[in-house]
């Protein structure tokens, strides 16, 4: 059993990023985790592989979050990417 499977992962450093394309009203959260015990990467799961202004998703590895959002009544505007792929 490796000493991440026995480490219990109770302190998690949780790192935020946020991420603004110019002359777009969408922003993106991304969002990544470390266990400060043993170092291991939280892995995220049932997204879909890439960015998308509609939907949360993530890296290909599972390593990074990637949540669009707007404030109040914004409407989506700008240059809008959208790639999406499948989890290899």
């Amino acid at each position: 059993m490796s000493a991440s499977a026995q480490c219990p992962h109770s302190q998690v450093h949780w790192h935020l990023h946020h991420q603004a394309f110019e002359e777009a009203t969408i922003r993106y959260l991304e969002v990544t985790g470390v266990c400060e015990l043993c170092g291991e990467t939280a892995t995220f799961r049932g997204m879909p592989v890439g960015m998308s202004p509609h939907q949360p998703t993530m890296a290909a590895d599972g390593g990074e979050a990637r949540l669009p959002f707007m404030f109040g009544d914004e409407e989506p505007t700008g240059n809008l990417i959208s790639v999406i792929g499948s989890a290899q």
